[in-house]
């Protein structure tokens, strides 16, 4: 399915008329005063997610901290959807972003995508707005029990 097709079918769904911008992009405005951002790449024929989700800390010596929760959060998505949260070089902004493939993408790939997004960046929005060492604690206690092995009971052998 095209891209055009896909937005006007995920906005048939919403209840909205919604298409993409001549630059290919479409800002969805949520209740909860977050902005979900959609972008195609062509060249790459994807559809990015992105939210921001806050800002790098400006003082130093929480930065540490604050990386290191956005890394933990990142080890195989368990904290984040699935989804990365990155920094933005330039303005320094906290952005969770989500990169769906369009090849063989149905709306409710799409819908799904959106829903887990707005969730997560809420989420992380409140996670990020709460003092670094707080937020780090409670994401190491959440991150300890997200490693345990549900294939501990196999035997592999060769």
């Amino acid at each position: 399915m095209d891209i055009s097709s896909l937005i006007a079918l995920f906005g048939e769904q919403a209840g909205t008329a919604l298409t993409l911008t001549e630059g290919g992009t479409l800002a969805l405005a949520f209740d909860n005063d977050l902005t979900l951002n959609l972008e195609h790449d062509a060249s790459q024929d994807v559809l990015h997610l992105y939210a921001i989700v806050g800002q790098e800390p400006a003082d130093h010596p929480t930065r540490a901290s604050f990386y290191r929760q956005l890394l933990t959060a990142n080890v195989f998505g368990h904290d984040t959807g699935g989804a990365t949260l990155g920094v933005d070089d330039l303005s320094g902004e906290v952005l969770l972003t989500w990169r769906l493939p369009l090849a063989g993408a149905e709306v409710s790939m799409l819908r799904d995508a959106v829903q887990s997004m707005v969730a997560t960046a809420a989420s992380w929005r409140d996670r990020l707005a709460a003092p670094v060492e707080a937020a780090a604690s409670g994401s190491d206690a959440l991150s300890s029990q997200r490693f345990i092995s549900p294939m501990s009971s196999f035997d592999f052998r060769a």
